[in-house]
């Protein structure tokens, strides 16, 4: 991905000088200054609603809950959600942590999961740079996977 990276940051560099050259050579011209912000919050509005609905690479997710997480890591579990458990002890007594890595693209289903089961828990999560061995699940989620349920 990081050649697509350079050629689109190329393009984006390209864009900008001639925008801002347009700008400059028209200073007389204070629609032009409308024009080039407009324009710039546009693009920088768009390209993160695409970059949400690409939602490339993987996140970590813990969760740390008071309550029996039985119920959670079972529906975690029917979306083909990997969890790691672990019994451990906060300021305030026994806690359960759950660990999970997921796409970023499933992060939204994995966090209804969380909300709908244990609407209390504490829920964190950051990117992940990388991750090796383990279970990277393609969560449950496409219209094949679903046909073949049905049967």
């Amino acid at each position: 991905m990081s050649r697509l990276a350079a050629i689109v940051v190329g393009g984006e560099s390209l864009i900008w000088l001639l925008a801002l050259s347009q700008v400059f050579q028209h200073l007389d011209r204070p629609i032009n200054y409308v024009a080039y912000a407009g324009g710039y919050g546009t693009g920088t509005g768009l390209g993160v609603l695409l970059e949400r609905k690409i939602a490339l690479g993987l996140v970590a997710v813990r969760i740390i809950t008071k309550e029996d997480a039985t119920a959670l890591i079972d529906a975690l579990g029917r979306e083909s959600f990997g969890v790691t458990r672990v019994a451990a002890r906060g300021l305030q007594g026994r806690v359960r942590l759950i660990f999970t890595i997921a796409k970023r693209k499933h992060l939204g289903r994995l966090l209804e999961l969380v909300r709908a089961e244990n609407p209390k828990a504490f829920i964190s999560v950051s990117d992940v740079r990388a991750a090796e061995e383990g279970y990277l699940p393609s969560a449950r989620r496409g219209l094949l996977r679903g046909l073949i349920q049905r049967k």
